[in-house]
C-alpha cells in the first residue's frame, strides 16, 4: 500500500487525490489525511525496528475516526487496539516473502474495509492493497482504473532502488 500510495501521488499526481502529511515526532512514523474521498481517512504507517524505544501511546492522538493503522508494529498490541477501537484487519494471505509470517500489520476502525496481499515482493515482503466499499471521490469524473500487471512490473524494476 506505502509504496503504490508514495509512487503514485508523487510521481504522477492525480489532480482529485488530496493527501496532507501530518506532522508527528515519532521516528519512523508517518500520518497522512485522505480529504479527496467521501469520508476522510487518516493512514498511520510505521515501521518500528525491534531496537526501537516505541510507545503505542504516542500514536493515540493521531488515532481518528476513518483511520487505519498499518506497518511493522513488532511489538504486541493488543491492548492500545482495544483502548481505540480499532480492530485488526486479516489479509487473503501471509505478507512474508520468506515465511508464512505477516510482516505487516493493519488496524482500522472504518467499516467495509479489506485486505489483498498482491503477490508481487518489495524487497522481503508482498505488497498490501486496501479497498472500501463504501467510499468514493468526490468527483464526477470516472477515477482511472489501474492495471495491476502493469504496476506489477514498475515495483519489479524499482525493486532494487
Amino acid at each position: 500500500m506505502w509504496v503504490y500510495c508514495s509512487f503514485f501521488t508523487h510521481t504522477h499526481p492525480h489532480p482529485h487525490l488530496k493527501a496532507t502529511r501530518v506532522e508527528v515526532n515519532i521516528p519512523n512514523t508517518v500520518v497522512i489525511d485522505i480529504s479527496s474521498l467521501s469520508e476522510p481517512i487518516r493512514i498511520i504507517g510505521i515501521y518500528w525496528l525491534a531496537s526501537q524505544q516505541r510507545d503505542l501511546d504516542d500514536l493515540q492522538s493521531y488515532v481518528v475516526e476513518g483511520s487505519i493503522s498499518t506497518g511493522d508494529f513488532n511489538a504486541t498490541v493488543k491492548e492500545w487496539i482495544e483502548e481505540n477501537n480499532l480492530e485488526y484487519m486479516s489479509s487473503t494471505a501471509h505478507t512474508s516473502t520468506r515465511s508464512l509470517r505477516n510482516i505487516d500489520l493493519l488496524f482500522s476502525n472504518m467499516t467495509a474495509i479489506s485486505s489483498e496481499t498482491l503477490q508481487c515482493a518489495t524487497r522481503d515482503q508482498w505488497v498490501m492493497l486496501l479497498s472500501c466499499g463504501n467510499l468514493s471521490f468526490d468527483i464526477k469524473n470516472i477515477f482511472p482504473r489501474t492495471n495491476w500487471k502493469a504496476f506489477e512490473a514498475v515495483l519489479a524494476l524499482l525493486q532494487v532502488f
